[in-house]
């Protein structure tokens, strides 16, 4: 504005001088408006002096576009290889020398996602886990990998394929297992060392091994999977050096500039903002890795194991503030970086058993008890569930007794892990169990805690009323889900007991939550013991160092991650913070219970978890569709069924345990002819929610609902009706429906241009981010309802039948297409790419069945790609396309198709798809074509050039599969004329 504004200050100037001998009168007009305009130019230059220098914003948006982009490129590039990329990763591990384990272990979760392929995919760097774990701790059966991987070291070491074979972690649990199945399985298990930290179990029977397993989940005895994949020798190879790379340099780009780094950016987003939590994480990461390394020995600044590592963390890390625009692209980058930070932890272990017990130490709130006491101290386990049975155990035997007293406060009972709900309870005893935040939420009437630190002190302090002080209380204290002085709380109201030696704790807590910081990449827990110096005190600390001592989790690689993450504890209170506001907005805004919405039966207060009931059997979720000419089609499916498929659709996936990220639920309890589902919140957006559990909070209701595309069209126009009485139209105004949609969009969300101006650096800090509990939200309303009826119109039809130009026809279009040329502001990445493929795919059921007018449709389809994010045009399935489609195209069309594709696809990747197109023999012409565009862009991109030997040979490379391909090409078509 300033340069347009001055340039025409210039042209009155000139136009000054070019009337000079204009009558008098004119010329006064003219110096008026000159000096007019000097007035101006002075104001705009008190402004410039106020402003950044020129150009800093235009630079921040470029950096930021340039992030994004190249973050595009690499997951198309993921998705053309031939591999994912964490197997591309394992490959270049491998090769680095001493990286064999390393490389094997890439990608291990301990809470595999189930998912469906396709389902955002192309957002997503494939990171396949080699141990495919549906739960680590849970049942052997759902641990396809890790037990494939287990089974070929056992056959390796003599061990039959038929073997009805376990594996736990340690001869402790050997011991205790045996002793816990006996007189049952005496002399009936057979064990065999496999290595460190793996031991094979043989029993002699399927029965015996279910019984075995029962134990082994309970006890937390099964094996890291990371020592299912580490050699019995560890790497064979030594490590390699090249004193080209500088370990140090690399790291060091992490903290420059030092005014306005990586890291502080990261650090210094406000929590409230949009995807801050895990920004935030990212940067506190960086931070602690940057610290730890900065004093690389002289013996790693040139590994290139480390040097493999470094760079593909600072890749991902530079890409980060780019993608905070959608949840499920900027957590599968976090997953990245989780995963390049175990490679460079790993490749320098710089942490020990003393470090993890330092990083663990602050929940055990040491600084709140009072002098004498001794410091307490976290030992390491293999669970969470582990921590807890092993504290049980060891209360047990000190008080020769079996059984345990839950914590009860005014008729409330502390929720109780549910495998300590099969072992034996008391109402008496001084042996107490209490959580200090459940994991499953109370009554959502009052979104009141049901269970909290202040019913863990009431409970305490009743139960030491009514015992002696000669006797001491034990507490077994569940802290897996820990908030910010929770346990200080309830140690300096504690601390004269604790000090009397009336009262002692031993702390559990599950690390596989939030502790790990939602990434799902380590199994373990802790445990420690508050207690006076006494011989309760010392026999409980000498027997938690026996049983770690046996165990020695910490020798396995994750310990190394794990400590790191430990160190990062207030990210873990930004995380939950997060998840908890969630599902309060969540259960605000949509599980109301009013207005035909369903209602979450359970839900707390700054808690990040709800519960909800579904139907097994009988009342139905039906959806009626007149799209097609021969008439309605009709989908019933159970209510369970519904709810399943509704949440899969909108992104929330089914996943075990909680504490992820991502959205997830799962089944809780079955309550004849119920179904209890809990969901655990993780750290998207508002709108992203708002598109997840709009429709769903619709469409489960207990009365059951029906549904069709008339009612999906009158909750669209009434979910716009209701914005434009919020944010009505100037009365001259008549704007077509995708204008005000887009009115509706900008008058909801305030403009970041002020802000940016000033603040060109900040970004991905601009107060547009910043949300809102009274925003609206309406397009990604708008979005959910078009999510529902695409998710259905995809089940029940198949546009190769028969046109799409049914009586529903004309509502769909009604929606679809003024919310696709409104723009979509604020809708998500995984929305925008659902609606357009909607759109995509009535298109092509319009090439197909109206053929006189194809040339048209592709046109229109190709607008419709011009609105698409770059990753989502090659998800376009091109064999929907017409086979006539791109030949009676336009030479203009043609040439805009050839252009998406180059634009979105790197040269090595347009000849895949070429490959591709040719070996299913369709689309000839558009291989033709985008064959002869890659040799014109071969040839333009070194043109003038006398290219470097690396160059040279990736040139060489694509002119033989360029020539290759043409051979192909020319091939295939004989053979079609032959045929034909």
């Amino acid at each position: 504005m300033v340069r347009l504004t001055l340039s025409a200050l210039d042209l009155a100037r000139s136009a000054q001088a070019q009337q000079a001998e204009q009558p008098a009168q004119a010329h006064t007009q003219d110096q008026a408006a000159l000096q007019g305009l000097e007035a101006l130019e002075h104001r705009l230059q008190t402004l410039r002096q106020q402003a950044p220098a020129a150009g800093s914003l235009e630079q921040a948006l470029h950096q930021h576009f340039k992030q994004h982009t190249n973050h595009q490129q690499a997951l198309l590039d993921d998705w053309f290889a031939q591999s994912p990329y964490a197997q591309r990763r394992r490959f270049e591990l491998s090769q680095a020398g001493g990286g064999e384990d390393i490389s094997a272990q890439y990608g291990i979760s301990i809470a595999t996602e189930q998912e469906e392929e396709d389902k955002g995919a192309y957002r997503k760097l494939r990171v396949d886990d080699p141990s495919a774990s549906y739960y680590q701790r849970a049942a052997m059966e759902s641990h396809s990998g890790f037990r494939e991987q287990s089974m070929r070291r056992y056959m390796a070491l003599g061990g039959k394929a038929d073997d009805h074979v376990s594996f736990i972690s340690s001869s402790r649990h050997l011991r205790e297992l045996k002793s816990l199945m006996k007189p049952r399985l005496e002399g009936r298990i057979k064990a065999m060392e496999m290595g460190p930290g793996m031991i094979a179990l043989t029993f002699s029977s399927a029965r015996d091994q279910e019984a075995g397993e029962h134990f082994i989940n309970i006890k937390g005895s099964r094996s890291s999977p990371y020592r299912a994949f580490t050699g019995p020798q560890g790497s064979v190879t030594p490590r390699r050096t090249d004193p080209a790379i500088s370990n140090r340099a690399t790291l060091a780009t992490l903290t420059e500039p030092a005014e306005n780094s990586l890291i502080q950016r990261l650090q210094n987003i406000p929590h409230h903002y949009q995807h801050a939590s895990v920004l935030n994480t990212a940067g506190a990461m960086l931070d602690k890795l940057q610290q730890v390394l900065s004093h690389i020995p002289e013996r790693l600044e040139h590994d290139l194991l480390l040097d493999s590592g470094l760079k593909a963390l600072v890749a991902i890390s530079q890409a980060l503030p780019a993608l905070q625009q959608d949840s499920r692209t900027l957590n599968n980058a976090f997953q990245i970086l989780c995963e390049e930070t175990q490679v460079c932890l790993a490749a320098t272990k710089p942490y020990t058993l003393n470090h993890f017990r330092e990083a663990a130490a602050p929940t055990l709130a040491p600084q709140a008890l009072p002098p004498g006491v001794p410091e307490p101290r976290m030992r390491l386990t293999s669970s969470g569930m582990a921590s807890l049975t092993q504290g049980l155990d060891m209360l047990q035997y000190l008080e020769d007794t079996p059984l345990c007293h839950a914590m009860t406060d005014k008729g409330e009972h502390t929720p109780i892990y549910f495998e300590l709900g099969k072992l034996p309870h008391s109402p008496e005893g001084r042996l107490m169990f209490a959580t200090l935040n459940p994991s499953q939420p109370g009554e959502a009437e009052t979104h009141k805690p049901h269970w909290n630190v202040d019913d863990v002190i009431n409970s305490i302090d009743t139960r030491l009323a009514s015992l002696r002080r000669s006797e001491p209380l034990f507490v077994l204290l569940d802290a897996t889900v820990e908030k910010p002085n929770d346990m200080h709380k309830l140690l300096s109201h504690c601390s004269e007991a604790i000090a009397s030696g009336q009262l002692k704790f031993v702390v559990a807590k599950s690390y596989q939550k939030y502790a790990t910081l939602g990434s799902a990449k380590v199994m373990a827990g802790g445990i420690g013991v508050i207690s006076s110096d006494d011989d309760y005190g010392r026999k409980m600390n000498a027997e938690l160092d026996t049983l770690e001592g046996k165990q020695r989790w910490h020798r396995n690689p994750e310990s190394q991650l794990l400590t790191h993450m430990l160190y990062c504890r207030d990210s873990e209170a930004g995380l939950l913070r997060k998840a908890a506001d969630n599902a309060t907005f969540v259960a605000e805004q949509f599980f109301h219970g009013e207005n035909g919405h369903a209602r979450l039966i359970a839900k707390d207060n700054d808690a990040p978890f709800g519960v909800f009931l579904t139907e097994l059997e009988g009342k139905r979720h039906r959806f009626d569709l007149n799209l097609q000419p021969e008439g309605d089609r009709k989908a019933t499916m159970p209510r369970a069924t519904t709810t399943m498929a509704q949440l899969n659709k909108q992104q929330v996936a089914m996943r075990s345990s909680f504490g992820f990220n991502d959205t997830v639920f799962s089944p809780l309890t079955r309550r004849e002819p119920y179904l209890t589902m809990r969901l655990a919140f993780g750290q998207e957006s508002r709108a992203e929610l708002t598109e997840a559990f709009f429709m769903p909070s619709l469409l489960m209701h207990p009365q059951g609902s029906r549904w069709d595309m008339q009612k999906s069209f009158e909750l669209f126009r009434q979910q716009v009706t209701l914005a434009l009485k919020a944010h009505p139209l100037q009365p001259a105004e008549r704007p077509e429906a995708a204008q005000i949609l887009s009115h509706i969009a900008r008058s909801e969300r305030p403009s970041d241009a002020e802000f940016l101006v000033r603040h060109p650096q900040q970004l991905e800090q601009r107060p547009s981010l910043d949300e809102s509990r009274t925003q609206s939200y309406t397009l990604n309303k708008l979005a959910s309802i078009l999510l529902h009826n695409n998710a259905m119109i995809r089940r029940m039809i198949d546009p190769e039948e028969a046109p799409l130009d049914g009586p529903d026809r004309q509502l769909l279009d009604a929606m679809l297409e003024p919310m696709i040329h409104s723009g979509m502001p604020g809708v998500s990445t995984t929305a925008r790419q659902d609606i357009l493929g909607m759109q995509s795919l009535l298109r092509m059921a319009d090439m197909l069945h109206d053929p006189d007018n194809r040339a048209q449709h592709f046109h229109r389809w190709l607008d419709d790609l011009d609105r698409l994010p770059m990753t989502a045009i090659v998800q376009e399935d091109f064999t929907d396309l017409p086979g006539e489609a791109f030949s009676e195209a336009s030479p203009a069309d043609q040439n805009r198709l050839i252009r998406h594709l180059s634009r979105a696809l790197s040269l090595p990747r347009q000849l895949d798809l070429v490959a591709g197109l040719v070996r299913e023999r369709s689309h000839l012409a558009l291989a033709g074509a985008l064959l002869t565009h890659a040799e014109h862009q071969l040839d333009a991109d070194h043109s003038g050039i006398e290219p470097d030997a690396q160059s040279r040979v990736a040139q060489a490379r694509n002119t033989m599969k360029i020539g290759l391909l043409h051979q192909l090409l020319q091939q295939t078509l004989d053979d079609e004329s032959r045929s034909g």
